[in-house]
């Protein structure tokens, strides 16, 4: 009964196997009797009970052999896809978390970025408010300079013209030069 329930889950392998082996295909007479008929040239091969059962035991050895290669074959296929579903669960696993994480961040990173272009345009305005207070305080040095150049240059014209004007003037020379002759008078009689 055991090997009939093997043999019943085996056949759609039976059924693969048998696609590639043209000669061999199996006759079921009863559930327990299992015979194989060898189809060259007519030659048939028939199997009584007594030999049937050797017969069974090694085809069913041979057969469940197979089977189990095959069912390796496949549990190896879907191990690997296994494996990369597993992987690919993990990458997006990772990719979740990556997103997740810039979503928490994402306020914080707008708040830097913010927090930097505040002060990218609090040092531009204070350079340009440095510029513009330096030219105001050249321009009003500059004023200064020029104002007491302008001082200077009208005092030294006003001394020079007042000198001038009481140098040419009659009286002036002629007190002037009588001083003058005096003091060399005097001079004269004390050497």
């Amino acid at each position: 009964l055991k090997a009939v329930s093997r043999w019943i889950a085996l056949i759609p392998v039976v059924s693969i196997l048998l696609k590639h082996c043209n000669k061999s295909f199996l006759i079921f007479t009863e559930p327990h009797l299992l015979g194989v008929k060898k189809c060259s040239a007519h030659h048939q091969l028939c199997c009584s009970k007594k030999s049937n059962v050797s017969i069974l035991v090694r085809l069913d050895n041979y057969l469940y052999g197979e089977y189990q290669k095959r069912m390796d074959y496949y549990k190896g296929l879907i191990a690997e896809d296994l494996k990369d579903a597993v992987e690919f669960r993990k990458t997006s696993a990772a990719e979740t978390d990556s997103l997740n994480a810039v979503k928490e961040n994402f306020p914080v990173i707008m708040k830097e970025n913010m927090q930097l272009q505040l002060e990218a345009t609090y040092r531009k305005n204070v350079q340009s408010v440095a510029t513009e207070l330096k030219r105001r305080l050249d321009y009003l040095k500059e004023t200064e300079e020029t104002k007491k150049r302008f001082e200077k240059e009208q005092m030294l014209k006003f001394i020079t013209e007042g000198v001038e004007k009481e140098a040419s003037d009659r009286a002036f020379k002629d007190k002037y030069l009588q001083n003058a002759i005096q003091t060399l008078k005097g001079l004269q009689v004390q050497v």
